[in-house]
């Protein structure tokens, strides 16, 4: 074998190892463009059994009854969550408000004070 039968021996191989590189990402970008898909398609079905089983026309099966409990235990948790933070900005404003009465105050009497005519 010569010289230049190695090179294209070579050569040739790498050809094929880039090749095969370049398709077999091909491929793996398809599974994962069909993983997606999976994974939106389990979202539609098990936005259909839930809505399904929350109107009461759908019985789960005992098998996945848990899972349907804890699906509603966490929608009631963050409808409590979100009343908390409605609860809390409330608050918060209320105590800005007060903090700015009480601002407000301090400086009208700052204003009254006898020594404060002298200054001006």
């Amino acid at each position: 074998m010569g010289f230049f039968d190695k090179v294209d021996g070579k050569i040739s191989k790498v050809g094929s190892r880039a090749g095969e590189a370049s398709d077999v990402e091909a491929l793996k970008a398809k599974v994962k463009a069909e993983e997606r898909n999976i994974d939106e398609m389990t979202v539609d079905i098990g936005e259909f059994y839930w809505n399904a089983y929350a109107d009461g026309r759908f019985v789960p099966d005992p098998a996945s009854m848990e899972s349907f409990k804890a699906l509603e235990e966490s929608l009631v948790k963050i409808e409590e969550y979100n009343r908390a933070i409605e609860d809390r900005k409330a608050a918060g404003q209320k105590e800005r408000e007060e903090i700015d009465a009480k601002l407000k105050k301090k400086e009208e009497e700052r204003k009254l004070a006898p020594d404060n005519d002298e200054e001006s």
